[in-house]
């Protein structure tokens, strides 16, 4: 706000030098010596041009042409104030009392650039007049204790162009504004209209003790903000040095919007993270633009969460969070597959990934760390406990760590990437411990034939713009181990032993372990070991997470009494995940067989050429390396015997 009033001071001056020069003097004559003298009192040049007209009474009143005022020389050719026509009016009879009273100051499409350099040297600080002593120093007569107050002041159509150190400069244009103090005790209010996007900010401020704030000091304000969608209002003090303090109150019907109308780009915010927000909490905001939160209480749509924040608003944003919440809805990530076709009961609601293009440029709005700790959080089809998370984001790229997250009656930890600085991947690495191996697959791909207590762990990654591309091109590999559990829809044990009793149609194992890898979609497992009480059971085969169904074979194998050979019973499934198929493989059982009966005929054979070479060889031959061995003692024996005929000792 000083620098609002150095411009006024400036062009006061003017008006002073047009008291002087009112003896019937030539506007561009008027014109020159109020140059001359503004730039003897702040360093700077004043160019003014289309001459100067003056009223005397009771106004005493001076308009121009279009006005130039320079900037400092550290600070660029571009100058610190423009506009097309300048109007200054001041009371003529409080003048005379000793006193300025300014009636109004009018300026047209004025274009207002304000810098501050990281030295702390700022444009608006003229060269004789920034050295200047303060008020508190000044002696009775000098023009600094001269008091000052301002009826009206009003721009159209103004452009404010703001440039911090080595920030991004910002320029808001078609600003309006309007601004009374109407004496020295009295406050200043001050009304403005910004269109940052196209929508108008309705700005409103009352600062208390003027004259102390226009020195420097901390002076009460309220200030209100309100925009299409939301409301914005803080009750506290605050400075020129922009600095502030106090209650701050955010209220939104239309988040979304708010933000639009604020600059921050068409941001889709679900539901339950504030597409309505009731947002309170102590605000502090240093001179550098950094914003900090404390006893924040939040009302986002219809969760509740507490705690404090450390914001830089801008382009990326900079956030610093720690929350804590009860229960969280956010059942509203989880959208509809507006791609997919519906089943019946018994499946999944789709028989195919979304190929809805995904946006993921809100990555690169925000930066920083978020910290979450809630005591339950509801994603629709997920229901999760107790929870902590930790989210990071910078350059497009965001992690979520899952420090401890209660699911499916487990835990599971680890963290998910997303990153959108050359196209759109996701990925992560989890260990799932101890969970539910029926919720967990019912949860993630809608299939809840497999029971009993897991554990795994999972690495992927996914490359694409859409659910569908992302799915079918993933990446990656992990393991499984289950306890006791079920597989329900088959009975293994009454397959092999071929009864006919009632069941329950399930098949009870002791335990479940299994590796497998991911390529294009695919999943594919060749170790898959699961014991039954009375058999084991082998598997391989793949799993398609992109074209979503499955072509897996279980190979169980029972031991039989009586020293028969074990029975084993190929069973695919195979088909959608919605509607698999399970059959037993009768080509893989006639493989089986063939294969033992090739393996009896040849352990059949082998056994009757041993009893052959113990006729042969007269001694008794039980496995290959017999064989060998009674073959050299019958070659040595007949090559002793003729040594002996030759040497005629025989």
């Amino acid at each position: 706000m000083r620098w609002l009033f150095r411009i006024a001071g400036v062009l006061i001056a003017a008006v002073a030098v047009a008291v002087i020069a009112l003896l019937m003097l030539p506007g561009e004559k008027i014109a020159k010596i109020a140059s001359d003298q503004v730039s003897a009192r702040t360093g700077r040049d004043l160019d003014i041009e289309g001459g100067v007209s003056v009223t005397l009474w009771p106004v005493l009143g001076v308009e121009t042409g279009a006005v130039t005022f320079a900037n400092a020389d550290w600070a660029g050719p571009e100058p610190m104030f423009r506009a097309r026509a300048v109007a200054v009016g001041v009371d003529a009879a409080s003048l005379l009392r000793g006193e300025i009273r300014v009636t109004r100051i009018e300026a047209e499409a004025p274009e207002i650039r304000l810098e501050r350099k990281a030295d702390g040297r700022a444009n608006w600080q003229f060269g004789p007049l920034a050295a200047s002593v303060s008020a508190s120093e000044t002696e009775p007569g000098d023009a600094t204790s001269t008091p000052i107050t301002l009826d009206r002041l009003t721009s159209r159509n103004a452009t404010l162009t703001w440039i911090d150190a080595d920030a991004q400069p910002i320029t808001l244009d078609n600003v309006d504004l309007s601004l009374r103090w109407p004496g020295p005790t009295a406050p200043l209010n001050l009304n403005a209209t910004l269109r940052p996007a196209g929508e108008p900010l309705l700005l409103s401020a009352n600062i208390e003790d003027f004259t102390a704030f226009l020195d420097g000091a901390v002076a009460p304000l309220t200030a209100q903000m309100e925009s299409p969608g939301g409301l914005i209002t803080l009750v506290g003090r605050a400075s020129t040095a922009g600095e502030a303090a106090g209650k701050l109150v955010v209220r939104t019907t239309d988040t979304a919007r708010m933000l639009t109308a604020l600059g921050l780009g068409n941001i889709d915010i679900p539901a339950g993270l504030g597409r309505a927000a009731d947002i309170s909490g102590k605000l502090a905001l240093t001179g550098d633009g950094r914003l900090s939160l404390r006893e924040m209480q939040m009302t986002l749509d219809r969760n509740r969460l507490s705690g404090a924040a450390d914001v830089t608003l801008g382009l990326p944003m900079q956030i610093t969070a720690n929350l804590t919440a009860g229960a969280l809805d956010l059942t509203s990530l989880r959208q509809p597959d507006k791609t997919s076709s519906t089943k019946s009961a018994g499946g999944p609601a789709s028989s195919e990934w979304s190929k809805t293009p995904i946006d993921a440029s809100a990555l690169a709005r925000m930066e920083g760390a978020i910290s979450l700790a809630a005591q339950s959080v509801d994603l629709g089809q997920t229901q999760l406990g107790p929870t902590r998370l930790l989210l990071t984001t910078e350059r497009a790229r965001a992690v979520l760590k899952l420090v401890d997250v209660k699911a499916w009656k487990g835990t599971v930890t680890g963290q998910l990437v997303a990153n959108n600085r050359n196209g759109l991947s996701v990925g992560g690495e989890l260990r799932i411990a101890d969970v539910e191996l029926r919720d967990l697959l019912r949860d993630l791909s809608g299939y809840d034939r497999v029971s009993g207590p897991g554990t795994a762990q999972i690495q992927f990654l996914g490359v694409g713009q859409t659910m569908d591309t992302i799915m079918n091109s993933l990446r990656g590999s992990g393991a499984i181990k289950v306890g006791q559990g079920r597989i329900d829809g088959i009975d293994l044990d009454r397959l092999m032993r071929g009864g006919t009793e009632d069941t329950d149609g399930s098949t009870p194992f002791d335990s479940l372990e299994a590796t497998y890898v991911i390529e294009a979609g695919n999943l594919q497992n060749d170790d898959l070991l699961m014991t039954l009480s009375r058999a084991t059971v082998t598997g391989k085969g793949r799993v398609g997470l992109g074209a979503r169904d499955l072509d897996y074979l279980f190979t169980p194998t029972a031991q039989r009494e009586g020293g028969k050979s074990p029975l084993s019973l190929p069973v695919r499934i195979k088909g959608p995940w919605s509607d698999p198929q399970i059959r037993p493989e009768l080509s893989e059982a006639l493989e089986i067989r063939l294969d033992e009966a090739r393996d009896a005929a040849e352990q059949r054979a082998k056994a009757a050429a041993q009893r052959k070479l113990s006729e042969e060889l007269d001694t008794d031959i039980s496995d290959e390396e017999s064989v060998k061995d009674a073959l050299r003692r019958k070659l040595e024996d007949k090559a002793a015997l003729k040594l002996r005929q030759l040497l005629g000792t025989e």
